[in-house]
């Protein structure tokens, strides 16, 4: 099937290392091949890897590179492009001197000599250079169209209308030229997918205006505009780590729900479906192990800590949707401290010979690592981006950090503190105790809903819940010896004694008294007419 890959979305220049690993660090490139040949655009680093695996096969396909502009991050790649060594290669380059000038010579000025030893006349391969023509054309089967766009020095954007949909790429884009936009949006029009530069937040963009890039906003109302199915943001700044990209993900999505950050190797149809993704270095079926994107994004919040001195500490808290469970960073080695037996809880009912690890301690390294060496007495500004708001509050360091290890603890995988889970959905950072009763009983009652629907018991008068809270108040105290016996400060024990003096408040005061007292807040369904849930009312609620 005719797929559109994703080699390289990085703009700028490479990276590497753990903070990039899901988005990859590679630099802007893309292909589709068709049954006639190979379209490739750009030639970033992420060409190198495609070159290698097109170097295998035992017939090269004829091959045609798109360049949307020759700035070094979108054609380093071609002298590692090993396709141009063989001798059976064809390889046409495609560009606009009308929107670029002498592109050629730019070509074969970084690639030659003395930047390079070899020129790329001598590399091999049947080598053409060919002007993008003015009219949308056929090439490999596949109708391809050009469109200028805002960028130092000029930069192309490309339209792939296919038998399967239309596909819109615009790596470099800025915004800001009215009819240079309209334009491009009128061009846009009709295309399921886009993929659309968003390397700025809105507002870091202030300080880097006439830089040649968009923000995640630009392209979520681009999407919206011209009635895109799908948007992949691609450009992705080398200075943010993959975190970083999910939450700007995050924030599009607000706008255009169907977003999602290219990632390399990413394979998706023109009509904005995902692909499974096919190696390119064979031309025979095979069967490939695939993990497709997830349907649904994960469920994130973002914490950000603020010390005096304009330190800022920040976690992106990345949840399953479906079961609140946390999906772990991924670890080569773990701290001593985390292994199960070390303080096992006495009410802990996970067995060493399945689980090594504490999955609550699991869930708290980083915490850990990155406040071990705070104080208690610390003042902090704390700020918490949600799906739905942003919290923000100044506070010493422990209440500050209480909030984050609750949410860790209650999604981390720990038997006990599960029974909480629910309750992280509609994340409620700093609540009172009295939002906190209220919440949990809330939660509590509609747990018995569902345990009467599956044939359990119902516990409607409440009388299990304290005992649910003196299994927390447990792990609570063998997680403080846990952590006691480490070489750190105060700051994480006494955030988990202030969880806990919490906890033991919610739970204490879950009594009769407090039932009645909101028995008065629910009159109005006390007094409704029997067979009726709800009052009638002439306006709107609450």
């Amino acid at each position: 099937m005719e797929q559109f890959v994703i080699h390289g979305a990085r703009g700028s220049y490479p990276v590497h290392g753990d903070p990039y690993r899901r988005y990859g660090g590679s630099t802007s490139c893309f292909s589709f091949e068709t049954g006639q040949g190979l379209l490739v655009i750009d030639a970033g680093t992420g060409i190198t890897a495609l070159g290698h695996a097109l170097y295998e096969r035992d017939e090269l396909p004829p091959i045609t590179i798109l360049l949307t502009h020759v700035h070094l991050d979108h054609i380093v790649g071609l002298p590692s492009f090993k396709p141009l060594l063989r001798k059976d290669a064809h390889v046409t380059f495609l560009s606009s001197a009308k929107i670029l000038g002498d592109w050629r010579r730019s070509l074969t000025t970084v690639i030659g000599q003395p930047i390079w030893p070899v020129d790329l006349a001598k590399f091999g391969a049947a080598i053409r250079f060919e002007e993008l023509p003015d009219k949308p054309f056929t090439r490999y089967g596949v109708t391809l169209s050009h469109c200028e766009v805002l960028h130092p020095q000029g930069c192309v954007s490309y339209r792939l209308d296919t038998s399967n949909g239309s596909l819109v790429i615009a790596t470099d884009r800025e915004h800001g030229n009215g009819a240079m936009d309209r334009r491009f949006m009128d061009w846009c029009r009709g295309a399921a997918t886009l993929i659309h530069d968003a390397q700025y937040t809105p507002e870091e963009y202030p300080a880097r205006r006439g830089w040649g890039h968009s923000t995640w906003e630009d392209s979520a109302r681009v999407a919206e505009t011209v009635k895109a199915q799908r948007l992949l943001l691609t450009s992705h700044d080398p200075n943010k780590s993959d975190d970083a990209i999910d939450l700007l993900t995050e924030r599009a999505k607000r706008l255009f729900p169907n977003t999602s950050g290219a990632r390399e190797e990413m394979a998706v149809l023109p009509d904005g479906s995902d692909a499974a993704r096919k190696p390119a270095g064979t031309s025979k079926e095979r069967i490939v192990a695939v993990v497709p994107e997830p349907e649904r994004q994960p469920l994130t919040f973002h914490y950000t800590f603020t010390f005096d001195d304009g330190q800022a500490k920040r976690f992106t808290i990345s949840l399953n949707p479906d079961t609140l469970e946390l999906i772990p960073a991924k670890r080569d080695a773990f701290p001593n401290w985390t292994a199960l037996t070390h303080c096992q809880c006495s009410n802990c009912p996970l067995n060493n010979d399945r689980e090594m690890r504490c999955p609550a301690a699991v869930g708290l390294i980083d915490l850990v690592d990155t406040f071990g060496r705070s104080l208690s007495t610390e003042q902090v500004s704390v700020s918490i981006e949600t799906e739905a708001r942003n919290y923000t509050k100044r506070a010493l360091l422990p209440e500050a950090v209480s909030s984050l290890i609750g949410i860790l603890m209650v999604t981390s995988g720990c038997p006990v503190m599960a029974k909480l889970r629910p309750m992280v959905r509609f994340h409620l950072p700093f609540a009172t105790l009295d939002e906190t009763r209220f919440r949990v009983i809330s939660m509590y009652l509609l747990a018995q809903y569902f345990a009467e629907k599956h044939g359990k018991a119902p516990d409607w008068d409440l009388k299990e819940l304290p005992k649910l809270y003196e299994e927390i108040h447990a792990v609570n105290l063998e997680f403080f010896k846990r952590l006691s016996e480490m070489e750190i400060e105060d700051a994480n024990l006494n955030a988990i004694v202030r969880l806990d003096t919490f906890g033991q408040s919610v739970s204490f005061t879950i009594d009769s008294q407090l039932l009645e007292d909101l028995d008065r807040v629910f009159e109005s369904y006390l007094s409704a007419p029997q067979g009726s849930s709800t009052p009638t009312t002439s306006a709107g609620g609450a």
